[in-house]
């Protein structure tokens, strides 16, 4: 008889914690609450710089404050900053890159100058949960 009195008070306990967690989640399911994976995504790729008008010369670095070095153009005529030394700065994470800081110049007269945004571009993810990304290319408007 004690034998089947602990097996009732554990099915009690058993089904009580089952009851708990079902009315949590169904709580956190109706106030829209996301659960993502906690595998992270990082994407290494460096970042591209284009110009609508005609440039001489571009320097870039990753993070605001860092100090811009010189970029060579590919075939294309953009410029790609590496996510690595000596284009990063400070406080920049790599793979997930948030501004790039661009001196640009045309026929001797500087052409742009300061920290860009970097925008991301999903991949793929589901719902609100992150996932791969590119990055936009940061385009130096003509002034």
């Amino acid at each position: 008889m004690v034998g089947r009195a602990v097996a009732v008070a554990a099915a009690g306990t058993v089904g009580l914690a089952a009851l708990v967690v079902a009315v949590v989640l169904g709580l956190v399911a109706a106030h829209g609450a996301t659960f993502c994976a906690t595998t992270g995504y990082l994407n290494l790729a460096p970042v591209v710089i284009t110009s609508d008008a005609r440039v001489d010369a571009v320097a870039a670095c990753i993070g605001r404050g860092c100090s811009p070095v010189e970029l060579t153009a590919d075939d294309g005529g953009t410029w790609e900053v590496p996510q690595q030394a000596p284009y990063l700065g400070g406080g920049a994470r790599v793979g997930a890159v948030d501004e790039v800081t661009v001196w640009a110049q045309s026929a001797g007269r500087v052409v742009a100058e300061g920290s860009f945004a970097v925008s991301r571009v999903p991949l793929g993810g589901a719902g609100r949960c992150p996932g791969p990304f590119d990055y936009a290319p940061v385009s130096l408007a003509s002034r």
